[in-house]
């Protein structure tokens, strides 16, 4: 068995004992670099030359801090669970290296990266191999309360039940310890996710599931869930042991879920209880986020300043769906600062659907130049609000601060939507500010609101309507503290209605919104005019390439 690799040049007797064993422990560093091969043979001692046959045995094999294990172009039959030591890390070939798992034992992952103790530093990673489950294999990655792990250029595919799983407690809690320095990125993964229970009452499991991370990075990744039928289709991302996550970036990845089965959630991504930090960008999903907690456990800010932020994202489907197929889920209580963005929602019932329970807050929501366009059900009229409220039951929810501004919404002609800005208040609610939106082409109004309590401070603003079949916000409560001036009714002129959204000269936007603190770009990124124009584009600002 290889131990070292050095070269001794000009041996000198070492006089002082204490540099020898430290010589010898920055010799052994590095580690060693063991193989499997088809070839191969466990009795082997794992060399280049010699090496062995399966990864399970070489996982018991190789243990030392720095060891590597090769795995050589071959499809690998696996039946045994792969336990890997703390500092030792997977890497193959690419596509070629291909370990495929028989292991269909009930929680039981083909590859396992577990230690007792929360926030072990695993100081490792698994690269550049692919993972089959032939849809009998239950997980392909555990990861359990070890930091610095990274899973990465891997393609992994058909697990039953999971795919990869980080989790930092290790139970369904907080972490004493949370898991750091964990990434994921740069792999594919498709199909390994499934759904138990019945319909809604039920649950999904993720293709990647997340849970008392702290600073995890998750990019440049390829997930898709197929269709498995009714009940049976889990979801791409999942928080795991009740979420508890902090400091997420979810970025630059192309997440897919299939439509709604008209029984179970359509969610690409539910993070529950998040402790604050939370960033979605960059990324283009079809299928909804779910952002929230359970009936005792909120979002939190966490001293990040922020609970979510969710920006830059496409969301929806490439066209109309016969089905609902909402964009984000804000569900149960909802505090800490959520910021909703610069996203292109498209194709959706509604771009934004809120669900809160008896007691709950929903509390410091803004939601800012986005653009909200086809907004509906296809083939079906009346359905579907660029945003509206829900509820698990009717009892006794607090709303303070939402905000809505500067949003070009765009019904669309093929889903027949109700209203814009739909407000179904289940409770009280205090400080609602609707500014500088465009909202277009909607059945019945474009801003309705009531509530089953109050309502205090409202302020509708400087929006501009057209289409619409009122073109004035509708009230069906009494309001206290209302201010509503300034809006407008007009065609927005936009460039290229349902794909170029910019202004053209003329318009009656231009020029005519409010300053808002705080905000300083459209969704383009282009400086605001003083005073701002109304809608998601500046005035003046280059048009991009049309949107699909």
């Amino acid at each position: 068995m290889e131990l070292f690799r050095f070269t001794l040049i000009n041996i000198v007797p070492v006089k002082n004992p204490l540099l020898l064993i430290l010589l010898v422990l920055s010799s052994s560093a590095a580690g060693t670099t063991y193989y499997i091969d088809l070839l191969g043979n466990n009795s082997n001692n794992g060399s280049g030359s010699s090496p062995w046959k399966t990864l399970a045995y070489a996982c018991s094999r190789a243990t030392a801090a720095g060891d590597i294990i090769h795995v050589n172009a071959g499809t690998y039959i696996e039946t045994v669970q792969s336990v890997l030591a703390v500092g030792v890390s997977i890497e193959g070939v690419g596509n070629t290296s291909i370990i495929h798992s028989d292991i269909t034992t009930a929680h039981t992952f083909t590859i396992q990266l577990s230690s007792s103790t929360q926030g072990t530093n695993g100081n490792q990673s698994i690269s550049n191999i692919r993972m089959e489950g032939g849809m009998t294999a239950y997980g392909a990655i555990l990861i359990n309360r070890r930091k610095n792990v990274s899973i990465h250029h891997c393609n992994i595919e058909d697990f039953f039940s999971r795919g990869v799983r980080f989790t930092g407690a290790g139970a369904d809690a907080q972490p004493a310890t949370y898991a750091t320095g964990n990434s994921f990125h740069n792999n594919i993964i498709t199909n390994c996710s499934d759904y138990y229970g019945s319909g809604k009452f039920g649950d999904g499991h993720g293709n990647l599931e997340l849970g008392g991370q702290q600073g995890m990075l998750i990019y440049n990744n390829t997930i898709t869930q197929k269709n498995r039928g009714v009940d049976a289709t889990g979801y791409c991302i999942k928080f795991a042991d009740l979420g508890y996550n902090k400091g997420l970036k979810i970025y630059n990845n192309t997440i897919i879920k299939p439509a709604y089965d008209g029984s179970t959630w359509d969610f690409a991504i539910e993070l529950w209880n998040s402790r604050g930090g939370i960033e979605i960008y960059g990324n283009t999903i079809q299928g909804g986020i779910d952002i929230g907690g359970n009936s005792s456990i909120t979002n939190d800010e966490g001293g990040y300043g922020f609970a979510e932020k969710i920006y830059n994202n496409i969301l929806g489907f490439p066209t109309l769906q016969s089905v609902e197929e909402n964009g984000i889920y804000a569900e149960r209580g909802i505090t800490g600062g959520v910021y909703i963005f610069n996203n292109l929602f498209r194709n959706l019932h509604n771009a934004l659907q809120m669900y809160q329970g008896s007691g709950d807050s929903f509390e410091d929501f803004y939601v800012y130049y986005n653009i909200i366009s086809n907004i509906g059900i296809s083939g079906k009229s009346n359905m579907g609000n660029a945003t509206d409220w829900g509820t698990i039951d009717n009892s006794n929810i607090t709303y303070n601060n939402i905000n809505f501004l500067n949003n070009t919404i765009y019904a669309g002609t093929s889903g027949s939507p109700l209203s814009g800005l739909r407000f179904n208040f289940h409770g009280n609610a205090t400080n609602i500010t609707i500014k500088n939106n465009i909202i277009h082409g909607f059945k019945a109004f474009p801003v309705y609101m009531q509530a089953s309590g109050t309502v205090s401070g409202v302020s509708v603003e400087n929006n501009l309507y057209y289409g619409n079949g009122t073109n004035s916000a509708s009230y069906a409560t009494a309001i206290t503290n209302k201010t509503e001036q300034s809006n407008r009714v007009g065609n927005p002129n936009f460039v290229s209605p349902g794909s170029n959204f910019h202004l053209q000269s003329g318009s009656p936007a231009i020029g005519k919104g409010l300053t808002i603190s705080g905000l300083t770009t459209d969704f383009a990124g282009n400086v605001l005019n003083v005073p701002p124009s109304i809608g998601a584009y500046e005035s003046g600002s280059a048009p991009p390439p049309a949107l699909d």
